[in-house]
């Protein structure tokens, strides 16, 4: 009805299970819509099934032309952002190589990094509301089109400790 074309489905690895995710877009890639789905209660996605009462939205990404810039914008008017462990940025110079002022950026405003042949993409989120909505902001450079899915584990397992945390 919408157009939107089906994209090759990926699995996500949460800290409570499986998560399948596919996204659908238009030709024209303006409107990207990500579904996920799991038969584990305690995943993210799991837990807005049943504890809200059914399937919904639970984040929505914003592209931006720099997403350094935004974080630092967002932190600055007091936005809470997902905090992200340190391993991941010394994971990410053994996998990619980064310079040590990139690398320092990335980890200071919790902003996540992936890299293919096509590009680079560099994304952060918020801290969920009311431990079930969520803002991400992402920016593409070059011919990247994917969506971060080698970051989802770490984005989920951020998660999962900020709830174990209570925050």
């Amino acid at each position: 009805v919408l157009g939107l074309l089906p994209q090759p489905g990926v699995v996500l690895n949460d800290p409570y299970g499986v998560v399948r995710s596919r996204a659908v877009e238009s030709a024209d890639r303006a409107v990207r819509y990500s579904m996920n789905v799991t038969d584990r209660q305690n995943t993210a996605a799991g837990r807005s099934v049943s504890r809200f009462g059914g399937a919904g939205v639970h984040h929505i990404a914003f592209r931006v032309g720099d997403v350094l810039t935004t974080a630092k914008a967002l932190r600055a008017r007091g936005a809470s952002m997902l905090a992200i462990p340190d391993n991941y940025y010394d994971d990410l110079q053994a996998r990619f190589g980064l310079d040590a002022a990139m690398l320092d950026e990335l980890r200071r405003n919790h902003v996540l990094y992936d890299r293919n042949a096509d590009g680079e993409f560099l994304h952060c989120y918020t801290q969920p509301f009311e431990d079930r909505f969520f803002f991400e902001f992402i920016e593409r450079r070059g011919g990247y089109t994917q969506y971060g899915a080698a970051n989802a584990p770490v984005r989920l397992a951020a998660l999962a400790q900020q709830r174990e945390q209570g925050h």
